[in-house]
């Protein structure tokens, strides 16, 4: 997929990610841009107005970014050097961020920074992420199974889905 280009400014985007009511853009340089709707902090500014021009994201801005992902009402990205930051709604703690409370701005997951983050990617109320090692995490909401752990509890912090381990293993 190639970068878009934006001809006002000769801006490149080279990635996009939609969350229910908000929208993310990368570009080319690694700056983060949201628009959209932001009563739960999904967009990462430091007051939560909604936006209807897309709008840098500060916090990030001396990071870079290298991929985004947005959920039901959170959001999640990924810097070049692997280190994983999310925002937004978090009451089952799609966060990782070991608590249940909203976030307004980037706020790293520190239970997976000794891990480089090559992949992320949000869903309803749940985030799962994968690391340059080949590991799998998932956390936030379980009630279906869907974090992969074998049962339906709900995930504050990420944890690494041992079966996938072993089905890696089997190659």
């Amino acid at each position: 997929m190639g970068a878009a280009a934006c001809p006002a400014q000769d801006v490149k985007i080279k990635q996009v990610a939609c969350g229910w009511r908000h929208s993310c853009f990368v570009t080319s340089d690694g700056l983060l841009f949201t628009a959209g709707w932001a009563k739960y902090g999904q967009l990462g500014h430091l007051l939560m107005e909604d936006h209807l021009y897309a709008a840098k994201v500060v916090a990030l801005e001396e990071l870079k970014v290298k991929l985004v992902s947005g959920g039901w009402r959170h959001t999640v990205a990924v810097t070049p050097s692997g280190r994983l930051f999310a925002w937004g709604w978090n009451k089952f703690g799609q966060l990782g961020l070991g608590m249940h409370n909203d976030v307004n701005i980037p706020t790293q997951v520190v239970a997976v920074a000794d891990k480089s983050v090559t992949q992320v990617a949000c869903g309803w109320r749940h985030t799962v992420a994968v690391s340059d090692d080949g590991g799998i995490y998932s956390w936030g909401r379980g009630a279906n199974g869907q974090l992969g752990h074998g049962d339906t509890e709900e995930q504050f912090l990420p944890v690494r889905i041992e079966l996938m381990d072993k089905i890696c293993a089997l190659g």
